[in-house]
């Protein structure tokens, strides 16, 4: 199954363009995002998006390899629990 992707075209403190999963509560408005296009996971986005900007990251609340205290306590399976 696949996902819509973004990424932020307004670069981070860090300089660094993160990638976000399409209903992330954390994506900008579409106006300060570029659609990436489907993709099966957030790391495909990601190497996509280093196509685009030279510094990317994924965005730790909706990429999958988010830290295992995210996944735990904001999983896709908990929305709107907490």
């Amino acid at each position: 199954m696949t996902a819509l992707y973004f990424i932020e075209t307004r670069p981070h403190f860090d300089h660094s363009h993160p990638v976000h999963k399409k209903g992330c509560p954390l994506r900008p408005s579409e106006k300060k995002c570029k659609l990436l296009g489907p993709f099966k996971d957030g790391n495909d986005a990601v190497m996509e998006g280093l196509k685009h900007f030279h510094s990317v990251k994924g965005c730790l609340f909706c990429i999958s390899n988010r830290p295992e205290w995210l996944k735990r306590d904001f999983g896709e399976g908990n929305a709107g629990k907490n």
